[in-house]
């Protein structure tokens, strides 16, 4: 039963706005940086009284509590467009929501990044056409074909051809799941996957480094901190399966100092100009997608050791880092959006005569 005790703190209040109102065990070290958290829904809001009802976390358990509406806002709601930030700055204040798009379209990433100074990192891409996809299978040999805003390793595909004009379509193992000289018949089981509402895009293949067999990529978080800046929080390696392609399906994670210790081809010095591309990319996309704090980039190496950027993600699963026992980073990884919100909060605070220096925390 929601209590209607009234509480005064001079606390900013963060919001982390989900798809539904579900816990985050992880948080529950917030209060340590001196702010009030709430999660909350689109089915939380009150946008008349100007309440959220949500998941207030009260000496780290958390309760249904209906409160104003939070000094910042870290986006957590699978989100292709900037609608709900726009809804929520209009009553919170300008800049207060940070990752308004959760939802990265890969075609808009390939074209921000093309401008900016990492474009050499980027492999081949083009807009899917029907038309022109044999074309690029005689210009490349091996494509990979990715929904334009697809997840977790889903609707992409690889599509090969080979010295005798022999094609092959790859699902999610290294087996094909069609083979065919008929042209026709390949595009037709293309069609199949791209004639729905996604649309796709059309990658050359890079052929990564392999360790015991295995193709890996490196994952690089990277955030914005408790002054406002974009740092590497640190980052880990994934092995693919045997059997598969993609390392959306590893079997594996290690950390990138005991990868650079199993492997050639990465190396200590090229492990700091990944976290300095990272930076990069982070300012980069930015300018391209507004307010962004909380974003993780999938390196792979050819292997010949050249850096290539795989993907860019502003919703990636923090769950993952648990696997690596490594206690300080997976708090960072947790921590470091709601530092940026307090920052967020604060900054506002100040600036911002209608709610206050400290804000009051209202229970109804």
């Amino acid at each position: 039963m929601m209590g209607d005790i009234k509480m005064s703190k001079k606390k900013p209040l963060i919001g982390v706005f989900k798809n539904k109102l579900k816990p985050s065990h992880r948080l529950k070290s917030t209060p340590e940086l001196n702010v009030d958290l709430v999660i909350f829904s689109p089915k939380s809001i009150d946008w008349e009284q100007k309440n959220v009802k949500g998941l207030l976390l009260i000496h780290g358990y958390y309760e249904e509590r209906v409160v104003s509406f939070p000094d910042a806002v870290f986006m957590r709601k699978l989100t292709t467009f900037n609608t709900w930030a726009y809804k929520l700055e209009e009553v919170i204040g300008e800049n207060k929501v940070f990752n308004n798009v959760t939802r990265f379209d890969k075609w808009k990433i390939y074209r921000i990044l093309k401008k900016g100074d990492t474009n050499c990192h980027l492999p081949n891409t083009h807009k899917f056409k029907s038309k022109q996809l044999i074309d690029l299978l005689h210009r490349y040999k091996k494509i990979i074909l990715k929904s334009r805003k697809g997840c977790l390793g889903r609707q992409v595909y690889k599509v090969e051809k080979d010295l005798n004009d022999k094609f092959y379509f790859y699902e999610h193992l290294n087996s094909p799941a069609l083979t065919t000289h008929d042209e026709k018949i390949l595009l037709d089981k293309i069609e199949t996957i791209t004639s729905g509402k996604a649309r796709y895009i059309v990658q050359e293949y890079i052929e990564f480094d392999r360790v015991d067999n295995n193709i890996y990529d490196i994952r690089m978080f990277v955030q914005k901190d408790g002054t406002g800046n974009w740092g590497v929080t640190g980052g880990f390696c994934r092995l693919s399966g045997l059997t598969f392609y993609k390392t959306n399906f590893s079997s594996k994670l290690i950390t990138i100092d005991e990868m650079i210790k199993e492997n050639n081809c990465l190396t200590q010095s090229k492990h700091s100009y990944i976290k300095e591309i990272s930076l990069q990319i982070a300012k980069d996309l930015e300018n391209g997608y507004n307010h962004l704090g909380d974003i993780c980039i999938d390196f792979g190496l050819s292997q010949d050791g050249y850096v290539w950027i795989i993907e860019v993600n502003s919703k990636a699963g923090k769950n993952i880092v648990r696997r690596l026992g490594d206690d300080r980073f997976t708090r960072n990884v947790y921590l470091r959006p709601i530092e940026y919100a307090r920052y967020l909060a604060l900054k506002s605070n100040c600036n911002d005569n209608k709610r206050g220096g400290g804000r009051n925390l209202y229970e109804y």
